[in-house]
């Protein structure tokens, strides 16, 4: 097999083509979109929006975090063995064998 390949052999066609002027066209848009534009007063309004926002959100966190961390659940009574054993003699027959059975497989509690 002949690895060498003749460029010469292949011709210079171009197989793409553009309109007349498109480049010239393209580069007055390109240095059109990219010169500098001047400095309005617009440019002042979107500055003073994030001033506003910004102080705004600064004054809802002043007010929101104190509230926030200051706030404490109340407490949960403490449950004493009493009130579980009162619900064990609540439940039914059915249902306080279960967890006997339950209870006396576990792995963990009966190692």
């Amino acid at each position: 097999m002949d690895n060498r390949f003749d460029f010469d052999k292949t011709g210079k066609r171009m197989p793409y083509t553009v309109p007349d002027g498109f480049f010239d066209e393209l580069e007055r848009n390109v240095r059109r979109q990219a010169a500098p534009r001047p400095a309005t007063s617009a440019k002042r309004k979107p500055l003073f929006r994030h001033v506003a926002m910004l102080a705004a959100a600064s004054a809802a966190a002043a007010i929101a975090l104190p509230v926030v961390f200051s706030y404490r659940p109340a407490p949960q009574p403490a449950y004493t063995m009493e009130n579980v054993e009162q619900a064990f003699a609540d439940l039914s027959g059915e249902d306080q064998a279960y967890i006997l059975e339950v209870y006396n497989e576990d792995i963990f509690i009966n190692q």
